[in-house]
């Protein structure tokens, strides 16, 4: 790309940079702003003008982002109103197949699923909830990284439903905290968003600082730790799980165990005649 040298930002320096793969995820949705300062940074250390600004990048884009020969379409909500400063990125020629081929997929789901979480734990109107895209979850290994935010009333799910209509694929709704109100809520997103944190696995190079590297399980294993004993929905300890095992034995065995058992335990076990 040697023609960047010196050279002011305008519509061709944008069809390049955005070719280049890894720039823009397929099928993501982006701000205006976003688009600007990625555009920006990596005009410049591609040997653009060091002095270009967003202002200037934002200027192009404003009228370029709506011409055909974008690689970015405009995203409307479920009404089919335009969303201010929000593109999706569909890319050029034989990447606008593979998004379409995305979309149709996730179109033949079922709304009624999408809605429902693969964990739920507690009640309440209010929530924190964790989802990530399919594709993640296939990329990354075992970790992936998720989004771990909360909500009000139905206000995840109908986030959802947008982003039925403007992702390319379906996202997974990963896990359900019912909540009472807004304020635990907020209480148990901030524990949840600290667990992850201080073990190093947020991800600091998206846009937001809620995304953090992990699998389900973890988040399961968290909300047992620092959520659910708060809750009163603690797993049982070892008493509870000892206990239940003893109901399980039947009187007439119980009966047949010497009176002594307790105090001279080791002898029968072991034999120990001490």
């Amino acid at each position: 790309m040697d023609f960047l040298m010196e050279e002011p930002f305008g519509a061709e320096a944008a069809r390049e940079l955005c070719r280049i793969p890894g720039i823009f995820e397929l099928g993501r949705i982006y701000r205006r702003e976003q688009i600007s300062t990625t555009l920006q940074s990596r005009f410049v250390e591609r040997g653009g003008n060091e002095h270009t600004s967003k202002h200037a990048v934002a200027t192009v884009l404003k009228k370029w982002l709506r011409q055909d020969s974008s690689p970015f379409e405009k995203v409307c909500d479920t009404q089919g109103r335009e969303m201010r400063g929000r593109y999706r990125f569909i890319g050029y020629d034989d990447q606008r197949g593979a998004f379409e081929r995305l979309r149709d997929t996730a179109q033949g789901d079922s709304t009624e699923d999408l809605l429902k979480p693969e964990r739920e734990y507690g009640d309440g109107p209010y929530e924190v909830y964790a989802w990530c895209l399919p594709r993640y979850r296939k990329g990354y290994g075992d970790r992936c990284p998720i989004k771990i935010g909360r909500a009000g009333p139905d206000g995840f799910r109908r986030r959802l439903r947008d982003f039925w209509e403007n992702l390319p694929e379906r996202p997974s709704y990963l896990v359900r905290i019912g909540c009472p109100d807004e304020a635990e809520a907020r209480r148990r997103e901030t524990l949840l968003h600290a667990w992850f944190q201080t073990r190093g696995q947020r991800i600091d190079d998206v846009p937001g600082h809620a995304w953090f590297l992990a699998t389900p399980s973890e988040i399961e294993d968290a909300i047992r730790a620092i959520i659910e004993p708060a809750m009163g929905t603690n797993t049982p300890g070892i008493e509870a799980e000892i206990a239940d095992i003893f109901e399980d034995i039947p009187v007439k065995d119980w009966e047949s165990l010497p009176e002594d058992l307790t105090d001279r335990l080791d002898h029968y076990l072991y034999g120990d005649e001490s």
